[in-house]
């Protein structure tokens, strides 16, 4: 099997008579215990916002004000990330204004919501995550979103059971150059030393793949896992009720492209296997950048072309020759280490380095000191 089948048998799902082989004796994980409620925050800060379903907001919840640090995450060090106060509980914010913050030490009981009293919107609080996207907590007559496919499969409830079951171990990942996940989170960890002891929020982190171990791991003061994908999150859900797990973990429903969390307010992103089902790239980095502290760190992996994957064994005019008999776009967007570097320029991020592997890329980049966001 060349890269480019092993790449487009895994992207559109060649592996799911396989997985589903795998998924029969499979049992369901109990679901994770709920993170413990820090102390009320001092006074002087800024409100939130939440409500239970069909009742008055709490007062003492109206009353709670943010409990993170105000202060810049970043010193005259770019290494000094962690020397930050961290935040005790997780920052959220309506995804429309983006100004009326939620803490999650506050959330209402399943089946309640959050109010953003400036739009006058609500956004439904379930059993199993959180909902800050655009369609949350209203009824849509008419409007369904266009996604690609790439964004729909992962949407898909069969995949979201499938993912750990078969497909994510499936021959096309090792056969793309992904050294698995245990690797990708220690080679991840490399780049997120400075940012040990604040939050990390996990984006598009799928059934927890990742989420779980930055959780085990317990040195970050807390794990935001987001996924635009429903089922992807139960399945986070189920995979993340483990023994002697004492980092909060908070599961969000989110837009890579319209992150529901503050300006500035984010040690680290991690965005692992995952860039490549991006509907909107430069939104995403862009949002990415601004959720970014100064001195706040993204690391993110995703798939490159074939012909990327031959750098070294030709000359750049023959691979850019070979670009047109390998399309970019196979449902999903496979990436040339440029784009990605230019990507990550454009939306003010720095210092780009990277590990490649065949079609594997890991890149991690910096938001500058000094910029507010």
């Amino acid at each position: 099997m060349t890269l480019g089948h092993a790449a487009l048998a895994m992207l559109r799902g060649g592996y799911l008579g396989r997985a589903l082989g795998a998924a029969r004796g499979a049992s369901p994980a109990a679901a994770p215990a709920s993170p413990s409620r820090p102390p009320g925050p001092s006074a002087g800060q800024h409100r939130i916002q939440s409500q239970p379903a069909a009742t008055s907001p709490r007062p003492q919840a109206l009353a709670r004000l943010r409990t993170c640090a105000a202060s810049p995450l970043a010193t005259d060090r770019p290494d000094a990330v962690s020397e930050a106060r961290p935040a005790v509980s997780a920052r959220l914010a309506c995804p429309i204004c983006k100004e009326t913050e939620f803490d999650s030490a506050d959330l209402p009981s399943a089946g309640g919501s959050l109010a953003c009293t400036r739009c006058a919107r609500t956004f439904d609080t379930g059993d199993d995550y959180i909902d800050l996207t655009l369609t949350s907590g209203v009824e849509q007559a008419a409007y369904r979103p266009r996604r690609r496919l790439g964004v729909w499969l992962f949407s898909t409830r069969l995949v979201g059971y499938l993912y750990e079951r078969g497909w994510r171990q499936s021959p096309a990942w090792p056969a793309m150059g992904f050294p698995g996940p245990t690797k990708e989170f220690e080679m991840a960890m490399e780049h997120l030393e400075p940012c040990v002891g604040n939050w990390i929020l996990d984006v598009s982190c799928g059934s927890g793949v990742f989420s779980r171990r930055f959780a085990a791991c317990g040195r970050f003061a807390g794990v935001i896992a987001s996924d635009i994908s429903g089922p992807m999150l139960k399945e986070a859900k189920q995979s993340m009720k483990e023994p002697g797990y004492s980092t909060p973990v908070v599961l969000v429903r989110a837009d890579v492209g319209r992150l529901p969390f503050p300006t500035a307010s984010l040690a680290a992103v991690h965005a692992g296997a995952s860039v490549h089902c991006w509907p909107d790239p430069p939104m995403a980095f862009a949002e990415i950048s601004r959720v970014l502290r100064p001195g706040g760190v993204l690391v993110a992996s995703t798939v490159m072309t074939v012909p990327s994957a031959m750098s070294g064994l030709a000359r750049d005019d023959a691979l850019r020759a070979l670009d047109s008999l390998f399309p970019s776009d196979v449902g999903v967007q496979l990436w040339r280490e440029g784009e990605l570097r230019d990507l990550c320029a454009m939306s003010g991020l720095q210092g780009f380095t990277c590990h490649r592997n065949r079609m594997f890329i890991m890149f991690a980049v910096t938001k500058p000191a000094g910029n507010e966001g």
